[in-house]
């Protein structure tokens, strides 16, 4: 019984740190603070709900936080893009993407780069800045990305939906590397 209460009690607090890592649109309409980072990374198609977490590079290798408390899972909006407000000066990575069109279960499915590369990108601080635009299709039993960059296209998403940050948007360094 003691068991079943500190599970829960964990978590309620795991729920309550996320909450405040998460930005509402509201959050969007200003630029960062000294702080924080705007993330704009491109998503097609809009079923596919991304899980990122922040993590360290160490010799090439992106390894995610121990307790992954700050595992948080994004979906574009109609738009194709997920905004994004983070702590500054991070690394995150796109540690599994999730299809609810091509289901082969109830929750859809999962695409896990074990072993594999995937984006990595850092995130600094004060800064808007768009990452790149991943395209996923189901190829060979198993879902395939591509990357792809339109910096404009991106910039005119923000100047549409939060156009204080428009002005600010520059590119972010990334890169596609091996998950630990």
């Amino acid at each position: 019984m003691m068991i079943v209460k500190l599970r829960a009690l964990c978590a309620c607090l795991a729920l309550l740190a996320l909450s405040a890592c998460i930005s509402s649109p509201e959050d969007l309409a200003a630029p960062p603070s000294g702080q924080d980072s705007y993330v704009v990374l491109g998503v097609a198609p809009s079923d596919i709900n991304l899980q990122i977490v922040n993590g360290r590079l160490r010799k090439g290798v992106f390894r995610a936080g121990l307790f992954r408390l700050t595992e948080l899972s994004y979906k574009p909006d109609d738009g194709g893009y997920i905004v994004m407000k983070v702590p500054g000066n991070t690394n995150y990575a796109v540690v599994s993407a999730i299809s609810t069109i091509w289901r082969q279960s109830f929750l859809g499915e999962k695409y896990v780069p074990s072993g594999a590369k995937t984006l990595v990108f850092e995130a600094p601080a004060g800064k808007v800045v768009y990452v790149t635009s991943l395209q996923y299709r189901r190829g060979a039993g198993r879902l395939e990305v591509a990357p792809t960059q339109d910096l404009e296209r991106a910039r005119a998403y923000l100047r549409d939906h939060y156009p204080a940050l428009a002005g600010r948007l520059t590119q972010a360094r990334y890169a596609f590397l091996p998950l630990q």
